[in-house]
């Protein structure tokens, strides 16, 4: 099923620690039109600005994969609102760069220790806050700070 011109509901379901399990996740209902407007309002957006194909690292997971892969336990991932994402061939700062100076309506965009950006669309109803963080890994744990530095 395609959410969007270039993403398909089981690019946003893969997850390698899943099938490692045999586990398969089922979105419910709300999950899926979250994913739907994930890919219509974030990822088609960035495809078509960036014009080469944008990367699920990690999309939709649900409590039991969330919990596997060490995800926070409010994670928007877990409501079908957030991928992960890159480009091949393109650093993932200069992709945050290039969606942090567009209108891209994102509620909050994290550049993950340089390799990944965590992108997600806000809760339905509410507005983007277009929130841009930073994560690096430091001796306590993972630090974010505001901005892409």
């Amino acid at each position: 099923m395609m959410l969007s011109d270039n993403f398909s509901m089981s690019e946003l379901l893969r997850s390698d620690m899943a099938a490692r399990r045999g586990y398969i996740m089922e979105p419910s209902e709300r999950v899926a039109m979250n994913l739907r407007r994930l890919c219509q309002d974030l990822l088609q957006p960035i495809r078509d600005l960036v014009g080469v194909p944008v990367l699920i690292n990690s999309g939709y997971r649900d409590e039991y994969v969330n919990r596997l892969v060490g995800g926070a336990a409010n994670s928007a991932h877990k409501f079908g609102r957030a991928a992960d994402i890159r480009v091949a061939g393109m650093e993932a700062a200069e992709l945050a760069d290039i969606i942090e100076n567009t209108n891209i309506g994102y509620d909050k965009m994290i550049l993950e220790f340089g390799q990944w950006i965590h992108i997600q669309v806000s809760k339905q109803g509410s507005m983007a806050r277009r929130e841009v963080l930073t994560a690096t890994h430091t001796d306590s744990g993972v630090k974010y700070t505001r901005g892409l530095g």
